[in-house]
């Protein structure tokens, strides 16, 4: 049997939902590098998981992975992610499902699924190999007051009486130094007033704002024979869609998208049109 939460988990660090159809779909938000003062630990910026169970449908994306990773069709890799959903509700049923890398569920008393997240693994890209930092607590000693003599409190009146006096020069010199310093500028900006620029004519200035890239795309195939996705993006296009070839991914397959979304809700809400009257198996994939 096939470690599915494993290639759940490596989708994780791309993807912010992966969907186990029938079983329900495991979400990441970011989360900052927080600091626990009772332990005395710091943690790095990290991507917290959350599971809805109410997101069952196939969207395609992990039965994909799972075709591309043993080489296996796309039906016979959503059969195979069933079995392991049908192991893994018996599992839960029985007491409690624990998935490394990701978490461990349990029944409440209203028999509905509890999720606890796993704290061990941090899906964070940018995070990769950063673990929480402890350090012991510092024990902070106030240093030793000396008894106090007639001769040192003398001295100690007179050193404040000798600062008091400085404090008052000083404050009277920044005074005087301000009051000139105020004069000048004041001469300045009469002096300013009273001249007459000619610039002449000023040179045009042309400002291109970047257009924001089109991040998700709605896939409605991958082919290992290119010319098999050019006739795919040609059907698409002859439906009407604005249809695009996406570059080959790691493992030699040729993309071709629906369309393409600069927003991820756009993107979604298109995604649940497109399944229920093109392909229920099209899914969203997300470039950097």
């Amino acid at each position: 049997m096939m470690q599915l939460q494993k290639h759940i988990s490596e989708l994780l660090y791309r993807y912010e939902c992966v969907t186990v159809p029938g079983f329900g779909a495991f979400l990441t938000h970011y989360k900052s590098a927080r600091l626990d003062a009772t332990q005395h630990a710091f943690y790095p910026p990290t991507k917290g998981v959350s599971f809805n169970e109410q997101l069952r449908s196939n969207d395609g994306l992990l039965a994909h992975y799972i075709a591309d990773v043993y080489s296996i069709a796309f039906e016979e890799a959503v059969k195979e992610i069933h079995t392991e959903v049908v192991a893994w509700k018996k599992a839960l049923h029985k007491g409690s499902l624990e998935l490394v890398s990701l978490g461990t569920f349990v029944f409440n008393n209203e028999q509905k699924i509890v999720f606890a997240p796993s704290d061990s693994h941090n899906h964070l890209m940018s995070s990769f190999g950063l673990g929480a930092v402890v350090s012991p607590k510092i024990a902070r000693v106030a240093p030793a007051v000396a008894p106090h003599s007639s001769a040192t409190s003398f001295w100690k009146v007179a050193a404040v009486g000798v600062l008091a006096i400085g404090i008052v020069g000083l404050s009277y010199f920044n005074w005087e130094n301000q009051h000139l310093i105020n004069q000048e500028q004041a001469a300045i900006e009469s002096s300013l007033q009273k001249a007459v620029f000619d610039l002449g004519a000023l040179p045009s200035i042309t400002v291109t704002m970047p257009l924001k890239k089109e991040r998700f795309h709605i896939v409605a195939g991958a082919f290992r024979v290119a010319a098999n996705a050019d006739k795919k993006l040609e059907q698409l296009l002859q439906n009407g869609y604005n249809a695009k070839r996406l570059p080959a991914n790691t493992y030699g397959l040729h993309p071709v998208a629906f369309e393409s979304f600069t927003d991820k809700d756009a993107a979604v809400k298109r995604l649940r049109t497109i399944q229920k009257l093109e392909a229920k198996d099209a899914w969203i994939l997300t470039s950097e």
